[in-house]
């Protein structure tokens, strides 16, 4: 009862309330964040029963039933959901964007030039790996004279960063031990070697500290890397979706990819930030 506003429209008769958002959704809807407590949900009976009869649903009769008539309620101007609290107000405190603002910020006090490519990332991991390389090597061309720089996005040292949250597509017969963060981390890393780039590091993590069914928030990858992973079983590792497993391996030696942050208790999706010198 305390979704979609329900929280509000029964704390209506109290004092003024303010609810305090954390917001882990791509895009910030405040109607969707924890369900929207104290938001107005401007869906309505009608949009239900339209995807109830698209997607060809069979629900109890009772329930049709209660739907149906919302939606007869709508049509003649007789909904009781019109009404809403107006001493209610939502502030959005933390979100993807801050904390990529926040790495950008840092990033330029260690001397980077920031680009933040976007807070709205998604995307298979390995896809997204790709384009954090191609633009590494695009701008070490540039930088280095055999790319025209003309139109550069910035000058070495880069740092670029982007939020979001990225997906991996698993199927049962490959179903490793990993997570988003950490699987492209290690699509980075075999890109990298494959382009021959040491002086890029890529970190990618999530701000939950938790990243996949593992204990490890995310990954980093550098020049170490690079000369530590061996393309083939790495490529086996991806296929497998089992980037923790390898990581941990190829780590034996006290070099430490996996990130281990432990609960942040806290979560805006997912940051990555990749250096560029």
């Amino acid at each position: 009862k305390g979704k979609g506003g329900g929280l509000a429209v029964a704390a209506s008769n109290a004092a003024t309330t303010v609810t305090l958002v954390l917001s882990d959704i791509l895009g910030d809807p405040l109607d969707l964040i924890a369900s929207g407590p104290t938001v107005r949900d401007d869906s309505t009976c009608k949009d239900a029963l339209a995807l109830i009869q698209s997607n060809k649903l069979k629900l109890p009769p009772s329930v049709h039933r209660v739907i149906e008539q919302g939606a007869r309620d709508e049509d003649n101007g007789t909904s009781t959901n019109d009404s809403f609290p107006s001493n209610t107000h939502t502030v959005l405190v933390g979100n993807n964007e801050l904390a990529v603002t926040a790495a950008a910020d840092t990033a330029a006090s260690l001397g980077y030039n920031p680009v933040v490519l976007s807070t709205m990332l998604t995307g298979e991991a390995k896809d997204m790996a790709g384009m954090y390389t191609a633009m590494a090597h695009q701008l070490k061309q540039q930088q280095d004279g055999s790319k025209n720089n003309k139109y550069a996005v910035a000058s070495l040292p880069v740092a670029l960063l982007a939020g979001g949250e990225t997906t991996v597509t698993l199927d049962a017969a490959n179903s490793g031990k990993g997570g988003r963060n950490q699987e492209l981390a290690l699509a980075a890393a075999v890109q990298l070697k494959e382009l021959k780039l040491r002086n890029v590091v890529l970190a990618s993590i999530g701000t939950d500290g938790t990243d996949g069914p593992t204990d490890a928030a995310g990954a980093l990858v550098d020049g170490s890397t690079v000369d530590r992973i061996e393309k083939g079983d790495a490529m086996e590792a991806l296929s497998k979706h089992d980037a923790y497993n390898y990581f941990s391996e190829v780590d034996k030696d006290g070099r430490c990819s996996l990130l281990k942050t432990g609960p942040t208790g806290t979560n805006v999706a997912d940051v990555c930030v990749t250096l560029i010198r």
